[in-house]
Formats: structure tokens, C-alpha cells, sequence
């Protein structure tokens, strides 16, 4: 393995890819997975949707095609609680307006008015994510981050739900 091949490795190994979802062809010759990666940010920070196609063998081994991105814009994550101007993890994003208690939602939420958020939530992203398929397409969804959400005291990433409806590739 030559230096560059030797460093583009490293990065990769560096690089997060999290939030995995796959699928079966109802027939199982076919599988789709997909998941969300880091790779094309070299801070580890901008999110891609990447996947694969694989083929089920007879004998219940894999063949895997290369990966390829779904989406078309890189997207920043969004996590419940973070804001540009706040280093702390746990305060809920500002669009709630002020005085809004969100404890309904989630019991485990402290009473603590200054925390409108637990800390367990302040790292979420994705949980939108899923896969379905039949004889003939997959559909996946992803939460993304790529459009700006205005009109709250902060300008923030705004996360939407995409859909994806893919042909299963012949065999």
C-alpha cells in the first residue's frame, strides 16, 4: 500500500458512520442497506447518506455492490438542545417559544426550569430514519439538516424527513 492509499485509510477509519438501516427483497435474493457517513467532511462533522446493494447467494453468502450517496447536499447534524451560542449540551432548541414546558413529552426530563432538556437527548439525531420495501422499490427515509429553519431567535439547521424510492437493480 503506497503513503496515500496508507493515509486515505486512516481517515476513513477516523471517519463516523452511524444509524444503519437495511432491507430484504421479499424474494431474499436482494438486501439494501444504508446509513449515515462522515466521510466527505475531513472534520468529521457534515452528514452524507450513503448505501449498497447486495445480492443473497443461494448459499446465504453476500455480495455487496459499492457505495453510493443518496443524497445530494451535505447536511450539519441538528441535535435536540444545541444552539450556535450555547456550549452547553441539554437546553432545547429555541422553536419553543419561551416559558413552554416540554416535560409532558418526556417524564425523565428534570423539573429544573433552567434544563428543558435531559442530556440523554442532546446528542439524538435520526431517529426518523427508516426502510421499507416490496417486490419492485425500496423507500428510505433520513432527517435531514440541510435547509435553514428561521423565524425563532436563532437561525438553526431545520430537520426534515426525505424520502428515497429506489428500483431494486436487476440481478
Amino acid at each position: 500500500m503506497d503513503r496515500a492509499a496508507a493515509a486515505e485509510a486512516g481517515r476513513r477509519k477516523r471517519q463516523t458512520q452511524v444509524k444503519a438501516v437495511l432491507t430484504v427483497k421479499p424474494d431474499g435474493t436482494r438486501l439494501f442497506l444504508a446509513w449515515y457517513d462522515r466521510r466527505n467532511d475531513t472534520n468529521n462533522s457534515l452528514i452524507d447518506v450513503y448505501a449498497r446493494w447486495g445480492t443473497i447467494e443461494r448459499d446465504g453468502s453476500v455480495a455487496l455492490d459499492p457505495e453510493f450517496r443518496i443524497n445530494t447536499v451535505s447536511f450539519p447534524p441538528v441535535f435536540a438542545g444545541t444552539l450556535t451560542n450555547n456550549i452547553e449540551q441539554g437546553h432545547y432548541d429555541p422553536v419553543y417559544p419561551p416559558g413552554v414546558n416540554l416535560h409532558w413529552w418526556y417524564p425523565e426530563w428534570p423539573d429544573d426550569e433552567d434544563i428543558l432538556a435531559s442530556p440523554i437527548y442532546a446528542s439524538h439525531v435520526g431517529e426518523y430514519n427508516g426502510i421499507a420495501s416490496d417486490g419492485e422499490y425500496v423507500w428510505l427515509t433520513w432527517t435531514d439538516n440541510r435547509m435553514q429553519s428561521g423565524g425563532t431567535s436563532y437561525i438553526r439547521g431545520q430537520s426534515d424527513i426525505r424520502l428515497a424510492r429506489l428500483p431494486w437493480p436487476p440481478q
